[in-house]
């Protein structure tokens, strides 16, 4: 019976081949022997699994041009979106959606902390008014460490604290540790082989070390997490990518970091702050799973698969609007920012914020105009702002603050839901925040 040959119109029929090793009497060229031994490319993939790619149009199996490098390996090939399904063979550039210009001016105003030589540079933000400095000189002496209100002029405290060889701070948290109602700091430093929490609890007004948490490699600065009780659990993310919580004991104090039961995979960021009603803050983590990585959320329910998939550049953002999150992922021409409903299996909104010509030196969340609503902002190498403003809300659009210096960093505190924001750089130390108006 005669069977329809592969590549042929429905309409013809293609007849039987036949086994014969004979000259063919018509040509009198003889047929090559056949084989039914044949090599395979191990690099094609299986047309049973894969079967008919409608993108391409083209049958892999069948398909003798077959190239196996794919069109993006990351997103840093894509100009305007991202790269999907990289590595593999069928990858391809998304553009994503860019929003609109703001139009008027932003409502941000900015103020110098310290400015020109011996201003110091900014080694964390533990509040969204109080800075952290690092070498700045007070009456033309450098004191290693101190802290500062974001308000011009303010003059600078020194703090008490005991650096060792090798040592610098990386990062500041603050709370109220200890029940007494005023701030405390957490001051994050490591060598080259560690990373300690230092405590700094305030005492008649001075800001004096208490007790130490101590990692046993090196990691991202540590932040905190707060109960309805009053206390706040220590977390830090280590460089191999293990997530280490401390208990905070409500004293100031904090019990030996161990992993939570909640994070026993590999985290590649994380954040803390309220997701949902409860009275505790929740932690979303950024996990890695192979090439690509997930998003989970521990709630006092338990752990809730928000999923959001998407690449290991990522990094995560707690939004001041209720129930969400944000990713940030840098391009070759900007970054990417989605915003995720913190459900199971959640939506995601994603758009593109291009940095117009300049590149990226840093990227971060926080509400930086004071209007309730978080926004991704993007220090270029300028030293000016590219800014999505209102990221979760239909009327996102972006907007350039211009900062009239040179900055190499920036600053700000918790994990994305809280004001303000500090750059600091060659020219100083420079506070953005929202204008009168918006306060």
């Amino acid at each position: 019976m005669a069977t329809l040959a592969a590549g042929c119109p429905a309409d013809e029929v293609a007849e039987p081949e036949s086994n014969s090793s004979e000259t063919d009497t018509e040509t009198g060229v003889e047929p090559p022997p056949t084989d039914t031994e044949t090599e395979t490319d191990p690099d094609v993939p299986s047309s049973s699994s894969y079967g008919y790619d409608t993108y391409y149009d083209t049958d892999y199996y069948n398909d003798t041009d077959y190239d196996p490098d794919p069109e993006c390996d990351g997103n840093e090939d894509c100009e305007l979106g991202i790269c999907l399904y990289a590595p593999e063979p069928w990858a391809y550039c998304e553009p994503l959606p860019i929003p609109s210009d703001c139009g008027d001016a932003p409502p941000v105003e900015t103020a110098w902390v310290r400015q020109g030589d011996g201003a110091g540079r900014a080694g964390g933000m533990p509040a969204d008014d109080r800075v952290i400095l690092l070498d700045a000189e007070l009456e033309e002496v450098a004191v290693p460490v101190s802290i500062v209100s974001t308000e011009a002029d303010a003059t600078p405290e020194p703090l008490a604290v005991v650096l060792q060889d090798g040592e610098s701070v990386i990062g500041a948290a603050g709370g109220d540790l200890d029940a007494d109602g005023d701030l405390d700091v957490v001051l994050s430093v490591q060598d080259d082989a560690r990373l300690r929490a230092i405590v700094l609890l305030a005492v008649e007004g001075l800001l004096v070390e208490s007790s130490e948490v101590t990692f046993g490699e090196q990691g991202q600065p540590a932040r905190l997490r707060r109960y309805e009780d009053g206390t706040a659990d220590l977390l830090v993310r280590l460089d191999s990518g293990q997530l280490m919580e401390a208990a905070g004991l409500g004293d100031g104090t904090f019990s030996t970091p161990a992993p939570p039961m909640w994070a026993m995979g590999s985290t590649v960021s994380f954040a803390t702050g309220a997701l949902d009603a409860g009275a505790n803050e929740d932690v979303a983590l950024l996990e890695s799973m192979d090439d690509f990585s997930v998003i989970d959320v521990q709630l006092d329910a338990g752990m809730l698969p928000v999923d959001a998939s998407g690449s290991l550049l990522r990094s995560v953002h707690v939004d001041a609007v209720g129930g969400r999150l944000i990713t940030l992922e840098p391009t070759s021409e900007g970054a990417s920012v989605e915003s995720v409903e913190v459900a199971a299996f959640a939506d995601v909104e994603a758009a593109f914020v291009a940095s117009r010509g300049a590149s990226a030196v840093g990227m971060t969340v926080t509400d930086l105009d004071g209007d309730g609503r978080s926004d991704a902002v993007m220090l270029l190498e300028d030293g000016n702002l590219d800014v999505m403003f209102a990221v979760s809300t239909p009327a996102a659009c972006v907007g350039r603050v211009e900062t009239g210096g040179t900055f190499e960093s920036l600053h700000r505190a918790g994990s994305g839901g809280e004001a303000g924001l500090v750059l600091s750089g060659p020219s100083g130390v420079l506070a953005v925040r929202g204008a009168p108006e918006r306060k």
